[in-house]
């Protein structure tokens, strides 16, 4: 089963479904690393207008200008460089892992150098670990019903305007 990593989720599939795999969605993990990432750079001082949606773009998705904007950026604050080539690898690990043990031994090894910057998302990875890994085994997300709880909170949000 494909859930965040709320405490509650995990812990009412592990009473009523003992045997499901738990597979924590790939998309909150980067969520929680990018929200970090953003932490990193308020706390720097950095306040570069458009930067947050540069450090959480992916790398290959920047255009040429994009790019060597955000090049000049992270050479001027090396420390948020580092920050935002850690996200990449993760990211990197999301996209090249296959298996299970792969994806686990690339993520111990980020652990060790991650958790110098990231020392909250590197224990949030160690405890998580397993079901971390669970998804390299079939790719399963939560995207979908993600998707429909948005449409929901959207449907809800402008039936607002009706009247009886």
């Amino acid at each position: 089963m494909s859930v965040d990593m709320w405490s509650g989720f995990t812990a009412v599939i592990k009473e009523l479904f003992p045997n499901a795999k738990i597979i924590y969605d790939r998309f909150h993990v980067m969520a929680i690393i990018n929200d970090e990432l953003n932490k990193l750079r308020k706390l720097m001082g950095v306040h570069e207008k458009g930067l947050p949606h540069l450090l959480w773009k992916n790398k290959e998705d920047l255009k040429d200008e994009q790019k060597q904007q955000l090049e000049v950026i992270l050479k001027e604050h090396p420390c948020l460089g580092i920050a935002w080539e850690m996200k990449e690898e993760i990211r990197q690990i999301y996209q090249s892992c296959r298996t299970f043990r792969g994806a686990e031994r690339k993520l111990e090894k980020w652990i060790r150098i991650g958790g110098i910057l990231y020392q909250s998302i590197a224990s949030m990875i160690q405890k998580h670990l397993p079901g971390i890994c669970n998804y390299f085994e079939n790719h399963t997300t939560d995207g979908l019903i993600e998707g429909m709880n948005t449409k929901i909170k959207l449907i809800k949000r402008i039936s607002y305007e009706f009247t009886n």
